[in-house]
């Protein structure tokens, strides 16, 4: 049986945070594969290539693979974005919880740069990625 692994939201300091392998390339604004420095071999992927939608809102489910098809991500100092694709990291439903799933979302009412909750993050210098209104939540598995 297999088992899909997915990006989720989990507690600053848990053992399934995920950790960049290419950190100082990102806060510098450079477009990096999110290759995991804590799971060598493996990165965050894309679980599949064409959007789905939900309403006017585009999205891809975000999940654990191998570095070969990591997903190829950008900083711009709130948003984290898909290369490629008008296509940002997002908290699923704006729930801020453990275990929530963060997936890559565009479109919208708003286009997919909208601020003020579950798409704006910051980069750690430790490599991890916090939401900024939850600085104690970070991305993990």
């Amino acid at each position: 049986v297999k088992t899909t692994v997915r990006m989720v939201l989990v507690p600053q300091g848990h053992r399934s945070r995920l950790i960049l392998e290419h950190k100082d390339a990102l806060l510098q604004k450079e477009e990096v594969p999110m290759t995991l420095a804590n799971h060598p071999g493996k990165a965050i992927c894309k679980m599949y290539e064409q959007a789905k939608y939900w309403g006017s809102y585009s999205f891809i489910e975000s999940t654990l693979g191998d570095a070969d098809n990591a997903v190829r991500i950008k900083y711009d100092g709130n948003f984290i974005w898909i290369e490629g694709q008008e296509l940002v990291f997002d908290v699923s439903f704006w729930k801020y919880q453990e275990g929530q799933p963060v997936n890559f979302v565009g479109a919208g009412p708003r286009g997919p740069a909208m601020a003020g909750g579950g798409r704006d993050w910051t980069v750690n210098t430790d490599g991890t990625i916090s939401l900024k209104m939850y600085p104690n939540f970070v991305l993990g598995l």
